[in-house]
């Protein structure tokens, strides 16, 4: 585990990218930072062991741009790709891409704009652009129009949690350096999946000084087959569970019902991944066993969710194949 730094801001941003076998999309995402419209940044690119040629086109590109820093390490995962990132920055602020994402020309200036205007520890930005090589699809977490800036949490938690759940992606937000020097927030490197969501709750429980933005765009790749996010794991299930139930028990006994609502609903996805699990697989039956550990999740807010309508559904469909 890398252990925070102290040093003076060289830079507004500093942007952490991670980077594994993304050879086929790293050189769009490079594109969209290199064209950004605000240019007082560093690009931090930690590769975590690719096996194809993603280094080869980023010393390509680093030999063109002098903004570019490479490090790598072995293959360890995302979250202590990030880091060792964090380590290494410079920048006033932290935010996150990934190799298989790219932004938008404005995304850097819209964001500059949203942390100079209100001093913030934290930024968010909850529209997010899904995207795969047939179409692409907006999706907004939060009903908000525009900037909304917040000094007390708890007006903040009425915002940002709700029945939709919360935004729980790391490359979504950019948060000050200073305020993780100062809370020694990293993200778990144990932690097999769902450590983005992890790392933000973390944030908010240090009570920052936050922004909520609608006019910073991401735009998300889901059909990268590598993505650690896009093949059934048993264990990342396990982990996601086990990040969920732990903050939903910390905001029940905050008795935040805002924060367990958006948790519980975060935690029925799991149900959802399940549904892609081959029906009649021991897997199938060790996954439905994880979940209905935690029935006080799952019924949260959601007292007419109907688990037993899913499964005839599930069924219905492979009647039909």
């Amino acid at each position: 585990m890398c252990v925070l730094k102290q040093e003076e801001n060289k830079y507004y941003f500093s942007i952490i990218i991670p980077t594994y076998n993304v050879e086929s999309y790293i050189r769009e995402c490079l594109d969209s930072v290199v064209s950004q419209t605000f240019t007082d940044f560093e690009l931090l690119i930690i590769d975590d062991g690719s096996s194809d040629k993603t280094v080869d086109v980023v010393k390509e590109y680093k030999k063109r741009f002098s903004c570019i820093k490479l490090y790598s390490q072995e293959h360890g995962r995302q979250a202590k790709a990030r880091n060792l990132g964090i380590n290494k920055a410079s920048g006033m602020y932290v935010t996150f891409l990934d190799g298989d994402d790219y932004w938008p020309a404005n995304h850097l200036e819209e964001l500059s704009k949203a942390l100079i205007n209100n001093k913030s520890d934290i930024c968010i930005a909850y529209t997010i652009n899904t995207f795969t090589n047939k179409k692409m699809t907006e999706f907004r977490f939060i009903d908000i129009e525009g900037e909304k800036s917040f000094t007390d949490m708890d007006d903040f938690s009425n915002v940002f949690f709700s029945s939709k759940g919360f935004p729980g992606g790391v490359c979504n937000i950019s948060v000050r350096r200073q305020f993780l020097i100062d809370n020694k927030v990293l993200f778990d490197e144990n932690l097999l999946t769902a450590e983005d969501s992890n790392f933000i709750l973390t944030l908010l429980d240090y009570n920052p000084r936050a922004i909520l933005t609608d006019n910073v765009k991401y735009f998300y790749r889901q059909d990268n087959i590598a993505s650690t996010n896009y093949c059934f794991d048993v264990d990342k299930i396990k982990c996601y569970k086990k990040v969920m139930s732990k903050w939903f028990d910390i905001y029940k006994a905050q008795e935040q019902k805002n924060a367990m609502i958006a948790v519980a609903a975060s935690y029925r996805q799991l149900i959802g991944t399940w549904m892609a699990v081959p029906f009649f697989s021991k897997d199938n039956i060790r996954v439905l066993k994880l979940i209905f550990e935690r029935k006080d999740i799952i019924n949260y807010g959601a007292e007419h969710y109907s688990v037993l309508k899913l499964c005839y559904r599930k069924l219905r469909n492979i009647a039909v194949k």
